[in-house]
């Protein structure tokens, strides 16, 4: 399947690309705005994400680098508290695309899981097949589901690895692109089984979940 790409527009001061905004599904209005960050040397090291264009940053990105100056990874400030909360680490083949991550999720200093990309023929990546515990053995492939526009709203789950998806995953997005929830059929038989509404804090980061798990309209259970 052929698709557009998100539309990204760069912010130019002094003549410096300083951060972009992006357009996540092309309706012609900017969904997030990324700012750069640089060292005294003026090297891009990291960004800042305002993932609901509130005017708050709701995140840190903080890049890491080999001896010669590759990106291989970077840690997350995912509420921007000055501490970092996730490591990853990226996968690279032979001639140095990359294919995969690791992450260190507590920031222990162990890896907690690794995921390796799916691409289609053209190198468009598609889904993602995942080793939950590091026993070297997958546990679960995901395959991606993408609007017309190239945007991904929702997913398919193979959670057994026996070649049949198990579960859909349709995403919710409010109307700057922000992923606010999930349904899920949970058998495919094309009907919702349950709802996911994410719950954030007043900086964005999300803390907890309700679930509507008979879809008839009441949370039923809340996760903090």
């Amino acid at each position: 399947m052929t698709t557009t790409p998100k539309k990204r527009t760069y912010i130019i001061q002094d003549g410096q690309r300083v951060g972009h905004t992006e357009d996540r599904d092309r309706d012609g209005d900017a969904d997030r705005r990324i700012t750069y960050t640089f060292d005294d040397n003026g090297k891009h090291i990291g960004h800042t994400e305002d993932r609901d264009l509130d005017g708050t940053d709701d995140r840190r990105i903080t890049y890491t680098f080999d001896d010669n100056g590759k990106r291989i990874g970077h840690t997350e400030d995912r509420n921007l508290d000055g501490n970092d909360d996730r490591r990853v680490t990226y996968v690279f083949d032979d001639n140095g695309k990359r294919i995969g991550q690791t992450e260190d999720r507590d920031l222990d200093g162990t890896d907690d899981r690794r995921i390796t990309y799916v691409f289609d023929d053209n190198g468009k990546r598609i889904g993602q097949i995942e080793d939950r515990d590091l026993d070297g053995t997958n546990d679960r492939r995901i395959n991606y589901v993408l609007s017309a526009n190239g945007q991904r709203i929702g997913q398919t789950e193979d959670r057994d690895l026996d070649g049949n998806d198990d579960r859909r995953v349709n995403y919710v997005l409010n109307d700057n692109g922000q992923r606010i929830g999930h349904t899920e059929d949970r058998n495919l038989d094309g009907n919702a089984d349950r709802r996911i509404t994410y719950t954030f804090d007043d900086d964005g980061k999300r803390i907890g979940q309700t679930e509507d798990r008979d879809l008839d309209g009441n949370a039923d259970r809340r996760i903090t």
